[in-house]
């Protein structure tokens, strides 16, 4: 497991993660920022959603972190 956290405080919303790995990120309604996908969430706030992936969605999950213009997705 790997674990995923978008920085909400840096995203913009532009939707790039969500758009190479719609099975990890989506937009959160409410704010219109990136966050991380029920089942893989484990917290969700104003300043950053977690979440912990399976080893073979962490490619996918760090391509969406090079891809997003603002870095505020790290994969540790």
């Amino acid at each position: 497991m790997a674990k995923v956290r978008v920085d909400k405080n840096l995203c913009i919303g532009c939707g790039a993660c969500w758009a190479i790995a719609p099975q990890i990120f989506e937009e959160d309604p409410e704010s219109f920022k990136s966050r991380i996908k029920e089942p893989y969430r484990k917290s969700d706030s104003e300043a950053e959603s977690v979440g912990e992936i399976p080893d073979e969605l962490v490619s996918d999950a760090k391509t969406a972190a090079e891809g997003c213009p603002t870095g505020a997705i790290s994969v540790e």
